[in-house]
């Protein structure tokens, strides 16, 4: 668009329309792709947060898997669960980079050529529409540069935390979500059935004490 239409084109006081529509949708559609980014940062800074405090928090395990705590097997178990889900999480962070590396070019562009025109304009009414969208693109310019910037911390802390969370792991198999000992599916004899209204975990607890009156009582 050369700036000798644009002068014709705001006659009797009407903005350039080509400059106002370009800077009113892609500044919607800008908030909007932003906002989404900004959200998968936050969900997958708050999962590798998780995860860290699960790897600091697992319990110590030998090489045969045996370990203090009954529940160690169960604990890993969702430990790799939470570690692959943040590796996924890792994934979305870069797509979100590629994403926000696209909009970073598409408006510094479109800055480019909106400050060209208007440096060509002799007429104050034209001039000052085309400062207007010059501000706007600056600050959609702007605000995409700095949420670059969480997204690049954000993939070196994830990946950080699953450099760590990689050392944690269940010796010799993949830990199953529940102990050996326990289980949901009980027998016909069993003193604990299913439907009982207790949970699993409620379960395990109580055939953990069992096991430990029967010990006492063997002394």
């Amino acid at each position: 668009m050369r700036a000798n239409d644009c002068t014709r084109s705001s006659k009797g006081g009407l903005p350039p329309p080509e400059v106002n529509e370009m800077t009113s949708s892609t500044n919607r559609e800008q908030q909007l792709t932003i906002k989404e980014i900004e959200s998968i940062v936050a969900g997958a800074v708050s999962d590798a947060q998780e995860l860290q405090q699960s790897s600091g928090s697992l319990p110590n395990v030998d090489q045969e898997g045996n370990s203090e705590c009954p529940f160690a097997e169960q604990l890993y178990a969702k430990h790799e669960e939470l570690r692959k889900k943040v590796q996924r999480r890792l994934a979305e962070l870069h797509e979100c980079l590629a994403a926000i590396d696209e909009q970073i070019t598409k408006y510094g562009h479109d800055l480019a050529v909106v400050s060209a025109n208007k440096d060509r304009l002799n007429r104050d009414r034209p001039r000052a529409h085309f400062s207007e969208a010059e501000a706007e693109l600056a600050g959609l310019y702007k605000r995409c540069l700095q949420v670059r910037d969480r997204v690049e911390q954000a993939i070196l802390f994830v990946d950080e935390v699953l450099q760590q969370a990689a050392t944690k792991r269940f010796p010799g198999r993949i830990p199953r979500d529940r102990p050996q000992w326990g289980g949901a599916a009980a027998g016909p004899g069993s003193s604990n059935p299913v439907g009982d209204g207790k949970s699993g975990a409620d379960r395990e607890l109580a055939a953990l004490f069992e096991m430990d009156r029967n010990t006492q009582g063997e002394r």
